[in-house]
C-alpha cells in the first residue's frame, strides 16, 4: 500500500521505493528507505509525516511512491 493511501495517524514499515530513481534517491537522502518506519501525522495534498523524531513535509506524489506495510496501532 502506497503510504499516501494510509489514513493520518497510522504508522507503516517501508518495503520499497518505486518509481523515478532521482526521487527514490531523495526519499533516501531524506531518511526514507527500506525498513524505516513512517508515521502520517496529517495532512492531505502536502503530507507531514514522523520518522524518526524528524517530521517531513512531503507531496502526495512523492508519498506516492513509497510502499509501506501498514502497522498495527499501539494503544
Amino acid at each position: 500500500m502506497q503510504l499516501a493511501a494510509i489514513a493520518n495517524g497510522a504508522s507503516g514499515r517501508v518495503c520499497a521505493l518505486e518509481g523515478l530513481a532521482e526521487v527514490c534517491e531523495r526519499l533516501r537522502e531524506m531518511g526514507i528507505g527500506e525498513g524505516v518506519v513512517v508515521k502520517r501525522m496529517s495532512g492531505q495534498g502536502t503530507l507531514l509525516c514522523l520518522v524518526g523524531h524528524t517530521r517531513i513535509a512531503l507531496s502526495e506524489q512523492a508519498a506516492g511512491h513509497i510502499v509501506v506495510e501498514l502497522l498495527p496501532s499501539a494503544h
